[in-house]
């Protein structure tokens, strides 16, 4: 008799002190995009990357290839490039900026 596959995964993240900080379930066919969208929600962290003993891993992978895998956040200042399209604070999207130049000439007016 062939062994049925699981129908979900059941996830828990755990803080180096063994705190549980996140518990999931995921579909069968879930990869490691859906536990990064889940544990950045959950969370809060703005960038993250998972970790095994061979190096970093793809997030495309399925999840169902991963019996323990870590994930570290990842800080602002390794990342490539600066996002001007997020804030790096929040995660926002709705960026706007007010720009102000201010003069004066010699002869005391002001602008």
């Amino acid at each position: 008799q062939t062994p049925r596959l699981p129908l979900f995964h059941v996830v828990s993240c755990q803080t180096l002190s063994g705190e549980t900080a996140m518990s999931s379930n995921f579909p069968a066919e879930a990869t490691l995009v859906d536990l990064e969208s889940k544990m950045k929600s959950s969370l809060k962290w703005l960038q993250l990357e998972f970790v095994s003993e061979n190096g970093t891993v793809n997030t495309s992978e399925p999840l169902k290839a991963y019996r323990t895998l870590n994930a570290k956040k990842v800080p602002f200042s390794s990342l490539p490039s600066i996002d001007r399209q997020k804030c790096r604070r929040c995660g926002g999207e709705k960026i706007s900026y007010h720009r102000t130049v201010e003069w004066c000439k010699m002869n005391g007016d002001a602008g």
